[in-house]
């Protein structure tokens, strides 16, 4: 009998009216609470205390528990004898209720850890259904073990504790439920193709339902995502399945999560999601600057990357590397079309560049070695997008950042990069190298007529340059001149006429490519005048720095405005270089912060190492930059030189060169700067002075008068008397008029 027990266990009845449904193999009270579940597949009403509960050692009969029949469909509970209510709050009413004649399911019980074969016998001890304890696992302590579905070998853990004692069970198909079984996508021809698996996992049939897809770049701005809805009206029965496929147009390369929706009544109730990766094509992002070499000025190392591809470029699960290893980028960012971002080892990054956020942090940095490294970065698939190998022939200095000059360049070339020691990362790298351009070694340069004006032309940018016209422009008028099609580095010389195309004095030229901006050099020329533009007017040499006298030199200027730049001013043996311009008739020459004066700031000019002027005069020259002699005078020992009293000349617009036109100042402050001399005489000019009587007598004469018959006007007296020995016995100064009118008269008690 025992034998022919082990066989019917072994005889699995697929058609059989009573099968097993639900276990509680570990109950939290093993004397009470283990249950057996069955369900009546059958049409037919079975009594089920015909029945028998088994296992390989011991046969117990089902009993009433108070119930013994089992209608179709209907849950049955076969409970232990000992039960003691725990699951009545889960068991519907109306259950059917049986237990067993023994006190024990089996030989021992539900083992929740032997694993034992368990079969349901009907009345003639043949197998109506079995399951074997512990597969294909093991509930955890309180959850049961479940059928999927009646009628198929299908068995998981309840979802909830206790189980689903009387009731469709927790694991088991709803009577309509959708699923989402499998959201794929491919990129191919710049598109992303979207494949979604729809399954009806419940009982009934579905004619109509609602899905889409979001394309998600990572949480990118709304211009980088986007959400698809579509209603789908075909019939699926229970257990069938549907393939939809779709397209979407790439908004980015990189990374792209694809996150497909079923929706019932405007709520999602199943999402799924996949990753979609658009490779990035070689050099669709470049390496525009990096720091390998540290110190006070770059406390951490960094990579600059530009973007050239023509879609924005999402950098999750792009490769960072060197040539000893590679990082997984693990954070979002996008880096949009012609836009800079950073790769940097720590955030002390911060420290040296605070206002720069553009940065990514991966979780390991490859540390760029000194000498010599490779900085790659790869696709996920492990295709290179850029790739720059640096060495020791670079001759990287230490504390200092790279840059490339310009995106446009081949960034893999050494000769396109430039050291810079403050860096410019995030934003756009700014070098005096162009892409097309042309210079002048002649730049800032200054001719005179005694040169030869040869002006050359080199082309000193990366790109090969077409034919192009070269204008020569002075204030008189141009000249143009064809320069052929040029290589980088090639050279041109220009002979340009001078003859006709500059004025005395110096001028600003300038050489230019007109409407390109490709070129531009502007230098300057002097032409000599045919008469000196300017002489000396007046020198003050010994000077009272106690009456807020200073030392200077003044120059009458005839043909304003005059640029003195590259003249020479020679006091005795020392020589100073002057610069700028004369805009008013008299110019006073002095040392820096020195005024001498109460005279406006626009007369005055000072100059950079002004000589000192002794106090018995000096040989002075002013030379032109042709190395001419302007003007000169020698006034050493000069006989007028006397303290707080400047010399003054005494004619206007002529050479200083003789000393008898030289007199000291008779002006009240000893001195003139900056205006007309006070011994001025014009020449030519009438000029005549009548004292009455020749012969002074006092006592006897009452007054001195005068009479001045002058076109200059006289607003000064200077009065000196002499006794018969020829002593100077009175000396009267005094301002006598207050206006410059000629043909004056007036006494003198």
């Amino acid at each position: 009998m025992q034998k022919l027990l082990l066989l019917l266990l072994l005889c699995y009845r697929i058609d059989a009216q009573i099968i097993f449904n639900e276990f509680m193999i570990d109950a939290e009270d093993e004397n009470s609470g283990e249950f057996i579940e069955v369900i009546n597949t059958g049409n037919n009403i079975v009594k089920l205390t015909d029945y028998y509960l088994c296992d390989p050692q011991d046969t117990d009969a089902v009993i009433s528990f108070p119930d013994s029949l089992l209608a179709p469909g209907e849950f049955g509970l076969i409970l232990d004898p000992d039960y003691s209510g725990e699951y009545d709050s889960l068991i519907p009413v109306g259950t059917p209720r049986f237990s067993i004649e023994d006190s024990r399911f089996g030989m021992y019980g539900i083992s929740n850890s032997s694993s034992k074969c368990f079969a349901i016998l009907e009345e003639k001890r043949e197998t109506a259904d079995s399951y074997t304890t512990g597969t294909p696992l093991w509930p955890v302590e309180s959850y049961t073990i479940e059928r999927f579905i009646p009628n198929e070998g299908i068995w998981l853990q309840s979802l909830y504790p206790g189980g689903t004692p009387g009731a469709r069970n927790s694991i088991g198909p709803k009577d309509r439920d959708l699923k989402l079984y499998a959201v794929e996508c491919s990129y191919n021809e710049n598109k992303i193709t979207i494949d979604i698996v729809i399954e009806n996992t419940g009982l009934e049939g579905i004619s109509t339902f609602n899905y889409g897809y979001i394309v998600d770049t990572y949480g990118a701005g709304h211009d980088l995502c986007d959400t698809l809805h579509y209603q789908a009206g075909i019939p699926l029965q229970g257990g069938d399945s549907c393939r939809f496929s779709h397209s979407s147009t790439i908004v980015n390369k990189g990374s792209v999560r694809i996150r497909a929706f079923l929706a019932a009544q405007g709520n999602i109730r199943d999402t799924l999601k996949c990753n979609c990766h658009i490779p990035l094509d070689p050099n669709d992002i470049i390496i525009t600057e990096f720091v390998c070499k540290t110190g006070d000025r770059f406390g951490t190392e960094y990579v600059e990357f530009c973007s050239r591809a023509d879609l924005p470029v999402q950098f999750m699960d792009l490769q960072f590397a060197d040539q000893t290893g590679a990082v997984i980028l693990d954070s979002s960012y996008i880096l949009y079309p012609d836009s800079i971002m950073l790769i940097a080892a720590s955030p002390s990054f911060y420290h040296d560049f605070p206002s720069v956020d553009n940065v990514l942090y991966p979780s390991a940095w490859r540390s760029l070695n000194n000498q010599g490294d490779i900085i790659s970065l790869l696709n996920p698939s492990g295709s290179i997008i850029c790739k720059l190998r640096y060495d020791s022939d670079w001759s990287i200095p230490g504390d200092c950042a790279m840059f490339l000059t310009n995106i446009e360049l081949d960034y893999r070339d050494p000769l396109n990069w430039e050291v810079t020691y403050t860096g410019s990362p995030g934003r756009k790298n700014r070098s005096s190298k162009k892409l097309h351009h042309l210079s002048s070694p002649e730049k800032n340069s200054f001719f005179t007529a005694g040169d030869t004006l040869s002006l050359s032309v080199i082309n000193d940018g990366y790109f090969p340059l077409e034919e192009k016209e070269v204008l020569f422009r002075t204030a008189r008028g141009s000249e143009t001149f064809i320069l052929p099609a040029s290589e980088p580095g090639d050279t041109f010389t220009f002979y340009p006429d001078t003859a006709e195309m500059f004025f005395p004095g110096t001028q600003s030229c300038e050489l230019f490519c007109p409407d390109t901006g490709i070129l531009y050099s502007e230098f300057r020329y002097y032409y000599p005048y045919d008469n000196p533009p300017c002489y000396f007017n007046e020198f003050l040499f010994d000077h009272l720095p106690e009456y807020g006298q200073t030392e200077f030199i003044e120059l009458e200027c005839n043909d304003l405005p005059c640029d003195l730049d590259n003249w020479i001013l020679r006091v005795n043996n020392h020589e100073r270089s002057l610069a700028g311009r004369l805009l008013e008739c008299y110019t006073v020459l002095t040392a820096e912060d020195e005024h001498p004066g109460n005279i406006p700031r626009d007369k005055i000019m000072a100059v950079d190492g002004f000589p000192v002027l002794p106090n018995g005069g000096a040989l002075c020259y002013l030379y032109d930059p042709m190395g001419r002699i302007i003007d000169s005078c020698d006034l050493r020992g000069h006989q007028d030189l006397l303290s707080g009293k400047s010399l003054e000349k005494q004619y206007g617009s002529i050479s200083s060169g003789h000393a008898g036109i030289w007199h000291a100042s008779v002006s009240p402050q000893g001195m003139s700067p900056g205006q007309r001399n006070s011994i001025s005489i014009l020449p030519g000019y009438r000029d005549q002075l009548s004292v009455f009587p020749a012969v002074y007598t006092p006592g006897e004469d009452e007054k001195i008068a005068f009479n001045i018959d002058s076109e200059n006007g006289l607003s000064y007296c200077e009065l000196i008397c002499y006794n018969l020995a020829g002593q100077e016995i009175i000396r009267f100064e005094r301002s006598l008029f207050h206006s410059h009118l000629p043909g004056s008269t007036g006494t003198v008690k």
